[in-house]
């Protein structure tokens, strides 16, 4: 699977699978599981696509420096 950089240019994904992860939140933190996570070795930092995650009924709120992502619970 191929994925498209904001130059339009493209590196190949080499794996699919599941991660858990710790979100933080008004002082607390819950586990979570990311779903349909690519395995991209060319890439050195980590990045969430929004649309992603809004396809899978997810919110982002962007402000600030800061940004919310709710679940279908909120």
């Amino acid at each position: 699977m191929d994925v498209i950089l904001g130059d339009d240019s493209a590196i190949q994904a080499t794996g699919v699978g599941c991660i858990s992860i710790c979100m933080h939140a008004e002082g607390k933190s819950s586990p979570a599981v990311l779903q349909d996570v690519l395995h991209v070795p060319e890439l050195h930092s980590n990045l969430l696509s929004v649309s992603h995650f809004t396809k899978r009924g997810s919110e982002m709120w962007f402000v600030g420096e800061g940004c919310s992502i709710l679940d279908q619970h909120k």
